[in-house]
């Protein structure tokens, strides 16, 4: 829950990316198993971006050690729907992207050594 968990949270931390973040992994202990996937990716991501500004990461070629998102379904059983409320909004206005609407196809998940399947009906 953005209000109740993160906004009450980013007058300490800072009203920017990394504030975000340090809310979330204040809260890791009550969040799931994909949230937390979901987190230690968008601290992967920020890293790497730190990493370039300050020369230490050239090669983008190199995929980030985890990489893992929310999928947002834009179909259901080949039936175009309209998610009636986007949660991860919040996210994306601070840059961090959490969700994603594409399917990996099999060439690109060929990439990655390891796939976890961070199943549940919950999240």
């Amino acid at each position: 829950d953005w209000p109740k968990d993160i906004g009450t949270r980013l007058a300490r931390f800072g009203n920017h990316a990394i504030g975000v973040m340090q809310a979330l992994l204040e809260n890791w202990d009550n969040i799931t198993p994909r949230w937390r996937a979901v987190a230690l990716t968008a601290m992967a991501v920020l890293e790497s971006e730190s990493a370039k500004k300050e020369g230490g990461r050239k090669d983008d070629a190199q995929p980030l050690w985890i990489d893992a998102k929310f999928t947002v379904k834009s179909t259901i059983h080949a039936i175009p729907v309209d998610p009636s409320v986007d949660r991860y909004a919040p996210f994306k206005e601070f840059g961090i992207q959490i969700a994603s609407e594409e399917k990996m196809s099999l060439a690109q998940l060929s990439k990655y050594k390891y796939h976890l399947d961070i199943g549940g009906g919950g999240g």
